[in-house]
């Protein structure tokens, strides 16, 4: 089966989604959240480079942590929306902790994306917002961060961590460019 013929027609169960694995450098991070490339971290990428038991080179992986609540610093920078520890992964009360792995959603559709408040509407653009790890509708918002997704679903509340009035929506992520 073609992958285009995936794309467009996907069986029952299936829904278009890209996936990569990154090392996350904050400990404030949760299912949801915004990811950028984090540009400060080769620097100390060889020596904290464990991965099963094996030290890792410079440039055998990198880091992401969430998206920064200064707009600018996003440009170009958006990997994705955090999954989880693994693929499928529906926690939401726990962080992942610093250099750990991390699953991000780079394309396709994901249930929970985090929003900075609570009136996004099915239809509108994401970009990064001023709170950290959040998007923010694009058209209610004089912001100009990277655009990452579309919402599919107006906004509803979550539980993130301890909060439990978070809000999010169901979007197409697209950060894979």
């Amino acid at each position: 089966m073609s992958m285009m013929r995936k794309l467009f027609r996907p069986g029952k169960g299936a829904v278009p989604q890209r996936f990569i694995a990154a090392f996350v450098n904050a400990t404030t991070s949760f299912r949801g959240d915004l990811a950028v490339w984090d540009t400060t971290a080769p620097t100390d990428q060889g020596s904290s480079g464990v991965l099963e038991g094996k030290t890792l080179g410079a440039n055998d992986f990198f880091f992401v942590t969430i998206c920064p609540a200064t707009a600018s610093n996003s440009y170009g920078l958006l990997a994705g929306v955090c999954e989880g520890t693994h693929i499928g992964d529906t926690n939401t009360v726990s962080n992942f902790p610093d250099d750990s792995l991390v699953i991000v959603q780079t394309w396709g559709v994901h249930d929970t994306v985090r929003t900075a408040d609570d009136t996004v509407a099915a239809g509108a653009l994401l970009i990064a917002s001023t709170t950290a790890g959040a998007c923010a509708d694009a058209a209610s918002s004089t912001l100009e961060g990277g655009l990452a997704g579309v919402a599919l679903t107006v906004d509803t509340t979550y539980t993130r961590g301890t909060v439990t009035t978070a809000n999010k929506v169901t979007g197409f992520v697209r950060c894979d460019h």
